[in-house]
């Protein structure tokens, strides 16, 4: 098990591949980083008062039920958007599958804070933070590691693609 970057582990995992948010420790691992930020917002039911409104604030959330990423270096990120509200936070719950954080929403626990996929989960509206919050999100794979052919097409296809957005080819 490796360590990387925020000081979590990578290594004990058998994916081979994987979507991070913090630069891993260069000497283990081989990244790609991706040219655009992502949003950070929040999850919320259809029928909670929050989902009346377009964008959420820390004063919003403050004494919410949260829940959130079990990442502990986008936690501190979280923690830290929430300024003098931090010490008000309700941490309800905790994981790293989005789906199972919006079940867990859908099932009344709580209000989820993550980045905006691009996906819906039904009952739940997904609301920006004010002020913003973003990312950048980086596609990780340990180095001198010996990958099938199909994971070793997918990486060169993956490092095409990003530079291509990146040089606006597509």
């Amino acid at each position: 098990s490796l360590p990387y970057g925020d000081g979590n582990r990578a290594g004990h995992l058998r994916a081979v591949v994987a979507d991070l948010s913090a630069v891993p420790a260069p000497a283990c691992y081989e990244y790609v980083r991706l040219p655009e930020k992502e949003e950070w917002g929040a999850w919320v039911s259809e029928q909670s008062e929050l989902s009346k409104l377009d964008q959420l604030r820390p004063q919003d959330l403050a004494h919410t039920p949260l829940i959130l990423t079990q990442r502990e270096m986008l936690q501190n990120e979280i923690t830290n958007w929430f300024g003098s509200y931090a010490d008000h936070l309700d941490i309800a719950a905790s994981g790293n599958l989005n789906y199972n954080l919006a079940v867990m929403a859908q099932c009344g626990m709580g209000v989820v804070l993550n980045l905006n996929r691009a996906c819906e989960y039904k009952g739940l509206k997904f609301i920006s933070l004010n002020p913003k919050l973003e990312t950048n999100t980086i596609l990780v794979w340990k180095k001198a590691q010996a990958f099938s052919p199909a994971t070793t097409a997918f990486i060169e296809y993956f490092k095409k693609c990003v530079s291509a957005i990146s040089h606006d080819v597509l």
